[in-house]
């Protein structure tokens, strides 16, 4: 066979690596390959919950606060606890996944999870329609009891004349997003207390994610035990960290300079 010399092998080292293709553009067996590489490099093949169980029942928590010190530091939800609910919590969490371009959460979905960052980086936005944005809608969201449709002035919608009188979204209104990616930080359920709500953002990775989720019944299992101060400060986060995306998220009117109070107008004339 033919002998490959020292300097193509050189090259060859020095050439990167070639980009990891989004989720999407993946076959759905390539798909689950890489879902199961990811989750592999995450666990290194281990079951932690397996491990667990053969633990003493008053050592699991000790083990786990050990493993996940890092997390516990960064975590707002888990800085506010007592050491005894943050060993409870860390008991209720599971690892997942989330590919690159792969969406977390979608708008109209049941939201009955709390996913927290390990590594990498998810982006939240708005609906690309645009409905569903105004302040009626994003409080009856929140609490569960719905909303009506917004309409092209409240929402920041401008309507295009041009297009048969169709919703249109400014630049400025289009561009609007928040990114999560600092370790510890969480999306998803607002109030574990209360029945699902429909969630009303777009959640999707930016890479290839890893999360620690807990539902919303492991979750009330945790408030019912460790009810008072630590269910407050639960709760107060989980709320707070919400209210701030609907206060990033929410079109606001008069935005867009000239154009926007332009196409403002219109929308009341029309």
């Amino acid at each position: 066979p033919p002998r490959c010399s020292g300097g193509c092998a050189r090259r060859r080292h020095r050439a990167p690596a070639a980009p990891a293709a989004p989720a999407h553009r993946l076959s759905p067996c390539r798909r689950r390959y890489a879902y199961v590489d990811a989750y592999w490099s995450m666990t290194a093949g281990i079951d932690i919950t397996a491990i667990l169980h053969s633990l003493p029942a008053d050592l699991r928590g000790a083990v786990l606060l050990a493993i996940h010190r890092p997390l516990v530091a960064d975590c707002p939800l888990l800085r506010a606890c007592s050491v005894e609910c943050t060993k409870a919590f860390l008991l209720k969490l599971r690892p997942q996944v989330c590919l690159q371009k792969e969406c977390l959460l979608v708008p109209g979905q049941l939201c009955t999870d709390v996913n927290v960052l390990l590594v990498g980086s998810l982006q939240i936005t708005l609906p690309s329609d645009g409905g569903d944005a105004d302040d009626a809608s994003f409080n009856g969201r929140a609490t569960g009891t719905g909303g009506g449709r917004a309409s092209g002035r409240d929402s920041g919608f401008a309507r295009d004349s041009s297009a048969g009188g169709g919703l249109k979204a400014s630049k400025s209104e289009r561009l609007r997003f928040r990114v999560v990616e600092k370790p510890g930080q969480f999306v998803g359920l607002s109030e574990p207390m209360q029945r699902p709500i429909v969630y009303p953002f777009l959640v999707t990775a930016l890479k290839t994610t890893k999360l620690m989720t807990i539902s919303s019944a492991d979750l009330r299992d945790v408030l019912a035990t460790f009810h008072g101060a630590d269910a407050d400060s639960l709760c107060e986060c989980l709320r707070a960290d919400h209210k701030m995306s609907i206060e990033t998220l929410k079109p606001r009117r008069g935005q867009g300079g000239p154009n926007g109070r332009q196409s403002e107008a219109a929308a009341a004339a029309a």
